[in-house]
């Protein structure tokens, strides 16, 4: 299959929900996940959410991203099997009672999760379902699978070119952040979101 390229538009937008606690430090907008193979785009996701969020995540997340493969105990993808789909079979696993290799495996899956799956940054949102992102196989690769709701769908791209976008993107949205913020507090978180997309400090 050829591969495709994950886009990503950012842009911000007003408060929903201006007198919610904490509501000033959030950086509100709309996210758009999209595959565009060829002519044809295929819009995964299209939302609004608090996107210092999604900052965040990326930062904590972009080595994986860029090169961890799904590996539980020395077990992953089947041939021909999304992420998604290797994720879900794996978490399936039976194990009998007391067996010791029970913790550390969904302990695995559950820090896999934490790094590839893209509602991670968007937790409590009811418009972003479960969507893996990682390299399978060493080709970047976005699924969703969902058995209960006949859903399954893979899509390779170029994890390098997403990635560099996506941290474009957000530098972009964290400067409009920065500058247009009316509280202090939120210019600095701002501040410290952009000097670790840069690569100035951790997070």
């Amino acid at each position: 299959m050829t591969a495709a390229r994950l886009r990503i538009h950012l842009s911000l937008l007003p408060h929903p929900y201006p007198q919610d606690p904490g509501a000033w430090l959030e950086s509100w907008g709309r996210f758009v996940f999209a595959v565009e193979r060829g002519r044809e785009i295929v819009t995964l996701v299209d939302s609004q959410w608090n996107l210092d969020a999604l900052a965040e995540w990326f930062v904590e997340s972009e080595v994986a991203l860029r090169a961890e493969e799904l590996c539980i105990a020395g077990y992953g993808p089947l041939p021909q099997e999304s992420l998604a789909q290797a994720e879900h079979r794996l978490r399936d696993r039976d194990f009998a009672d007391g067996d010791p290799e029970e913790a550390p495996w969904f302990e695995a899956l559950f820090a896999y999760w934490e790094q590839h799956n893209l509602y991670v940054p968007f937790r409590g949102s009811r418009h972003v379902p479960s969507m893996y992102i990682g390299l399978n196989k060493g080709v970047g690769e976005v699924s969703r699978y969902d058995p209960d709701h006949d859903i399954a769908w893979a899509y390779p791209f170029d994890m390098a070119a997403f990635c560099a976008t996506l941290r474009q993107e957000l530098v972009a949205l964290l400067r409009a952040w920065q500058r247009d913020a009316p509280d202090a507090q939120a210019r600095a978180r701002a501040v410290f979101l952009l000097s670790s997309l840069l690569g100035q400090t951790g997070i």
